[in-house]
């Protein structure tokens, strides 16, 4: 066989192995974000107050830490329909133990808890968002989130009025609530970012 065709069969074959090799290494696709796990339709609050009227809701942990994300038709700053204040609370289970964040506006400033002790949180005015970081180890019984294991039961509230405690004063009788029944696992990729 001549040797410029012997080159060319092995340039051929070069080819076609560098081919498989990359074939073979192509990294898989990332998984799509699970996003807005509690959906509650706009305009259901018991009063005229958008800030209150809870709109989707979602919930993101790494095992270590959980940030919970309450969305509202139109965070305002100011409202002038709730001058004491206005609370937000998402509640979730795992392992079959309750657990909640909460986060507390008034004209003095903002609080936010995990259960009942202080955590992270900002009140995103410009995206309409309520977002509350909390680590695990701070919420009684000092948890393991396992990765893979599913956060279940969410439950939400918004009301008028700024409760000392994380306990919903009139459970939306003035504001709203929302529920979901979709689960989230421990580690999955979410469309929130962790940490408020």
């Amino acid at each position: 066989m001549p040797i410029r065709r012997v080159s060319v069969l092995v340039a051929a074959l070069l080819v076609v192995a560098g081919g498989t090799a990359q074939a073979a290494t192509k990294p898989k696709p990332k998984p799509k974000p699970i996003c807005k796990l509690v959906t509650d339709p706009s305009g259901d609050v018991s009063t005229s107050d958008q800030s209150l009227d809870i709109t989707s809701a979602d919930i993101v942990s790494n095992g270590r830490q959980v940030t919970t994300v309450i969305r509202v038709a139109k965070l305002s700053e100011q409202d002038l329909t709730a001058p004491g204040g206005r609370y937000f609370e998402f509640d979730w289970q795992y392992d079959g133990t309750g657990y909640s964040t909460t986060a507390i506006t008034t004209p003095a400033g903002t609080e936010f808890y995990a259960v009942t002790s202080p955590a992270k949180g900002v009140f995103d005015w410009a995206h309409n968002e309520i977002r509350v970081t909390a680590d695990v180890d701070s919420f009684p019984g000092h948890p393991t989130y396992r990765t893979g294991a599913l956060i279940t039961n969410f439950r939400l509230h918004s009301d008028q009025g700024a409760p000392k405690m994380p306990i919903p004063v009139t459970f939306g009788f003035l504001g709203d609530t929302g529920q979901g029944a979709k689960t989230y696992p421990v580690g999955a990729a979410s469309c929130v970012k962790l940490g408020a």
